[in-house]
C-alpha cells in the first residue's frame, strides 16, 4: 500500500510541474496560434538562469521570480522581433521556433556544461511530511500545491473575468475587436502603432476606396459573425486579382467597336510565330544537372560519395513528407515511422527468417503501407496543429515499441549484420555502386512524386489544402485525397526507409524518433514547402550540416538553428522560392 501511495504523489507532483509547463504553451497557441517548439528549451534555459542567480540571491523563491522575469523578457523580445513578422506563416513559426530551440540548447551546454547541477532544498522544505503514513518530501507536495492554486487561477481569469472572455473570444475568432483591445491594454506599443495606422494609409496594392468598401461589403454580407475586416487585410487578399496574363507579342487594342464573333472561321488568321518560345536553356539545365551526377563518382573521393547517396536517401524522405506538408498543408512530426518501420520489417525478415532482398522490400514496402492506412485513417480525424500531435503521437508508439520489444528489435543495440542487395547480379557494396543506385531510386521516386502533383488529382489535393469548404461544396471528397496522399507518401517513406537501411546495414530505434522526423520537416520547411526543389535542397543542407559542417565545428547544431533562423527571416517561403524571387527580381532590375 505504501508503494502505491509514494507512486500515486511522486506522479501527481511531476504532474504539477507539466502542468506549469504546459499551460504557458496553452496559452500562447490558444490565443496567438503559433505553435511555439521553442517552449521546453525556454523552461530549461529559466532553470540555469534561476541556478545562477541563486549563487548571489540565498533564496529560491526570489531566484525563481527572477529568473521568471527574464526569460519573459527574452520571450517577449521573440515575439516582437521574429514571430510578429511571422503571423499568419505557421510553417515559419515552427522552423524558427525549432532553430531558437537548438541555439538555446547549445548555448546552454556552452555556458552550463552538460553536468548536472544539485540543487539544495530550502531548509524550511527539508523535512519530510507523513502523509497516509508515509513519509514524502515536502518540496514536492508544495510544488503540487503551486501547480492546483495557478490551475484555479486561470480558471478564475479565463471564466470570471472580461480578459479572459476577450482571450476566449480570440481562440474563436482572432479578428475579434476584442482581441485587438486586448492588445492595446497589455501591450502599449500596439496602441501607439495603431493610433497612427488610421492617419497614414499607404495603399501597396493600389485598390479605390470604393472599391475596398464593395469589398468589405460583400464580406460582411457573406460572413457577418466575422465582423468588419480591416482595409490593410482586404488590400492583401484582393492583391491577386489585379494581375494582367498577357501572351507573349503586342497586346491587343481596346476599345473593338465590332468585336469578331469567336467561332467565324473566316477570321481566323496564323499566328506569326509560336506564342511560347521553347525554353531550348531550361533542357540544357536538366542535361548538364544529369551529367554532373553520372560523372560525379568519377572526380569525388569515397567520403563525398557516400555523403551524396546520403542526401539522396534525405532528399526521398523529404520529398516524401512535402506531399503533406506542402501540397496537403498537413505538417507531420511522425513522418520518420515509415523510415524505421520499413527498414525494421526488412532487417527482421532478413535476420530472423533468413528471406533474400527480393522477398524482404516487396514485404516491408507492403507491411508498411498497410499500417499508414491504419494511422491515416486516425490521424486524419484531425487538421493542423491537431493532425501534428497524433502522428507525433502515434509515431512515439512505434518508437516506444522499438525499444522495448527486445526480443523482436533488440531493443537499445539495434538490428545489426545486414547485408546489401544484388540487383540484377550487380553488388551494391561498393560506394560507387551504392550511389548509382540511390540516385536511380531518388530520381524515379521524385518523377512519380512530380506526376501526382501534377495530375488532376494533385490539384484537387492542393485545392483541399486552400479551401476545403468549397472542394467539399464542389463534390470532391477531402478525408478521401487527403488520406490517399497520407498512404502515398507514407510508401515513399518506407522506400527512403530501405535506402536507408541498405547504406548503414544496421538499424537503430533512433531512426523511429522524433528528431528524425524534425529534420525531415525543417528540410521541407527550409527548403521551400509546396515545390519539387525544395526539399531536396533542405535535405541538403541539413545532411551537409549534420554530417560535414559537424567535422570543423563542435556546436553545429547552435549553427543549424541560426542557419534556419536567417532562412526564415529573409526568405519566409524557403530557399528555392527565395533565390527564385530574387532572381527574377533582379532579372527585372537589369532589363528595366
Amino acid at each position: 500500500m505504501q508503494y502505491w501511495i509514494i507512486q500515486t504523489l511522486n506522479s501527481l507532483a511531476l504532474g504539477g510541474l507539466l502542468f506549469l509547463l504546459a499551460a504557458g504553451f496553452s496559452l500562447i497557441f490558444g490565443l496567438m496560434r503559433i505553435a511555439n517548439l521553442t517552449h521546453g528549451s525556454l523552461y530549461m534555459l529559466g532553470a540555469y538562469v534561476g541556478v545562477t542567480i541563486l549563487k548571489f540571491v540565498p533564496n529560491l523563491w526570489l531566484a525563481a521570480l527572477i529568473g521568471g522575469a527574464v526569460i519573459a523578457i527574452f520571450g517577449g523580445l521573440i515575439e516582437r522581433f521574429i514571430l510578429r513578422a511571422l503571423a499568419g506563416n505557421a510553417l515559419g513559426q515552427v522552423l524558427v521556433t525549432l532553430g531558437i530551440s537548438f541555439i538555446v540548447a547549445d548555448f546552454c551546454l556552452i555556458v552550463w556544461g552538460g553536468d548536472p547541477i544539485p540543487v539544495q532544498t530550502p531548509l524550511a522544505l527539508q523535512q519530510p511530511l507523513r502523509v497516509g503514513g508515509v513519509a514524502f518530501p515536502t518540496y514536492r507536495l508544495v510544488v503540487l500545491a503551486i501547480a492546483v492554486v495557478t490551475a484555479v487561477a486561470l480558471y478564475l481569469l479565463m471564466e470570471r473575468t472580461r480578459i479572459g472572455a476577450m482571450i476566449r473570444a480570440g481562440v474563436d475568432d482572432g479578428r475579434h475587436p476584442g482581441v485587438e483591445a486586448l492588445h492595446c491594454g497589455l501591450l502599449p506599443w500596439r496602441r501607439a502603432r495603431g493610433s497612427g495606422r488610421h492617419h497614414r494609409r499607404t495603399d501597396h496594392v493600389g485598390l479605390s476606396r470604393a472599391r475596398c468598401r464593395h469589398a468589405s461589403a460583400r464580406a460582411h454580407r457573406r460572413d457577418a459573425g466575422r465582423g468588419r475586416q480591416s482595409p490593410r487585410r482586404l488590400r492583401r487578399q484582393l492583391s491577386h486579382r489585379r494581375d494582367l496574363h498577357l501572351r507573349h507579342g503586342a497586346a491587343s487594342r481596346s476599345g473593338l467597336r465590332d468585336p469578331v464573333p469567336a467561332d467565324d472561321r473566316r477570321h481566323r488568321v496564323p499566328a506569326a510565330r509560336a506564342l511560347r518560345a521553347p525554353d531550348r536553356m531550361k533542357w540544357a539545365r536538366w542535361v548538364l544537372l544529369a551529367v554532373a551526377l553520372a560523372a560525379f563518382p568519377w572526380i569525388a573521393g569515397e567520403y563525398y560519395i557516400n555523403l551524396t547517396s546520403q542526401i539522396f536517401i534525405a532528399a526521398t524522405f523529404a520529398a516524401s513528407l512535402n506531399l503533406l506538408v506542402g501540397y496537403g498543408g498537413l505538417p507531420s512530426l511522425g513522418h520518420a515511422s515509415w523510415l524505421g518501420l520499413a527498414a525494421y520489417l526488412s532487417a527482421w525478415m532478413s535476420l530472423k527468417l533468413g528471406l533474400g532482398h527480393a522477398l524482404t522490400a516487396p514485404a516491408a514496402l507492403l507491411g508498411t503501407t498497410l499500417v499508414a492506412c491504419a494511422f491515416g485513417w486516425i490521424s486524419l480525424r484531425a487538421t493542423g496543429l491537431g493532425f501534428l500531435m497524433i502522428t507525433l503521437a502515434l509515431s512515439q508508439v512505434l518508437w516506444g515499441t522499438a525499444y522495448r520489444w527486445v526480443s523482436v528489435t533488440d531493443g537499445d543495440n539495434g538490428l545489426r549484420g545486414l547485408t546489401r542487395p544484388a540487383p540484377f547480379g550487380i553488388s551494391l557494396d561498393g560506394a560507387t555502386s551504392f550511389y548509382y543506385f540511390a540516385l536511380a531510386v531518388t530520381v524515379v521516386a521524385i518523377t512519380l512524386m512530380a506526376m501526382f502533383v501534377a495530375s488532376p488529382f494533385g490539384a484537387a489535393l492542393r485545392g483541399t489544402r486552400d479551401q476545403p469548404r468549397r472542394m467539399s461544396a464542389l463534390g470532391h471528397d477531402v478525408w478521401t485525397v487527403r488520406w490517399i496522399t497520407f498512404v502515398y507518401s507514407a510508401f515513399w517513406g518506407a522506400v527512403s526507409g530501405l535506402l536507408f537501411v541498405y547504406y548503414n546495414k544496421y538499424i537503430h530505434p533512433a531512426s523511429l524518433s522524433i528528431t528524425s522526423s524534425a529534420e525531415a520537416l525543417l528540410g521541407v520547411i527550409a527548403g521551400g514547402s509546396g515545390t519539387l526543389a525544395g526539399p531536396i535542397v533542405g535535405a541538403a543542407i541539413i545532411m551537409l550540416l549534420k554530417n560535414y559542417v559537424s567535422a570543423y565545428i563542435e556546436r553545429w547544431n547552435m549553427l543549424m538553428g541560426f542557419v534556419f533562423v536567417l532562412i526564415v527571416i529573409f526568405m519566409p517561403e524557403g530557399v528555392v522560392p527565395g533565390v527564385r524571387r530574387l532572381y527574377l527580381r533582379l532579372r527585372k532590375w537589369r532589363t528595366g
